[in-house]
């Protein structure tokens, strides 16, 4: 049985740089904050999360609204982590976990920012305090491993009461 265990370990070490990561979305680039996609409230978009490649989306959003961001996963990986900041550069929900989803707290999780996991399918919803763009943030992979690419397909929603 060690004999296996070295055998595929072997093979998965020799495969390393073989597989080819999948390929961005039409969005791209959307890396930064200055580079970000601007959503359209309540127009649906799908999009890729690849490994080592942040999305990273703005809404504008005026004060004292309910910020709605659904994400449903349309496949492949779903080991994503989210950052959501204000217009004030304030976090208001970051990600701790350097592994896949859901091991432990969020490192910043504002009590204004209710947070659900439904399955493989994430909801984020805050009351807005300041008026201007919001950015979301969304890192696939992480630090899951470094030997295979790891990408997430995502249709993405927002909206806004």
């Amino acid at each position: 049985m060690a004999h296996l265990s070295w055998a595929i370990l072997l093979t998965i070490l020799s495969c390393t740089g073989c597989v080819e990561q999948r390929p961005d979305d039409a969005l791209e680039p959307n890396d930064t904050l200055e580079d970000a996609t601007e959503i359209t409230i309540g127009i649906p978009i799908e999009a890729r999360a690849n490994q080592g490649n942040s999305d990273v989306f703005k809404i504008e959003v005026d004060a004292d609204e309910i910020l709605s961001i659904d994400l449903v996963s349309l496949g492949k990986e779903n080991c994503p982590g989210f950052t959501l900041i204000d217009p004030s550069a304030q976090v208001l929900f970051k990600d701790a976990s350097a592994r896949c989803r859901r091991i432990g707290q969020p490192e910043i999780h504002d009590a204004a920012v209710e947070f659900q996991i439904n399955g493989e399918d994430y909801f984020f919803q805050t009351e807005t305090t300041v008026s201007g763009y919001y950015y979301f943030t969304i890192t696939e992979g992480r630090d899951a491993d470094n030997i295979l690419s790891y990408s997430w397909d995502y249709r993405l929603t927002v909206t806004v009461e």
